[in-house]
């Protein structure tokens, strides 16, 4: 789960399994291999809309400097 600091938005990816997401405007099933962003409640009531991909979330700048050496 990755939350934006600029905007509050919070990017669930799902690496494996599936995970219910739930947002002011209902709810979802995301599965293994998609993710969803879901808005921040004071700015937003928009429904939730596809995120990135885990591929993209496991290759960013952040994990890749944050893994452990090895």
């Amino acid at each position: 789960m990755l939350i934006d600091p600029e905007d509050g938005k919070t990017t669930v990816v799902v690496i494996d399994r599936s995970v219910r997401v739930t947002g002011e405007t209902g709810d979802t099933v995301v599965e293994a291999g998609f993710s969803v962003v879901v808005p921040r409640p004071e700015v937003s009531t928009g429904p939730l809309e596809p995120g990135p991909t885990p591929a993209e979330v496991l290759d960013s700048d952040w994990i890749v400097f944050n893994q452990p050496e090895g």
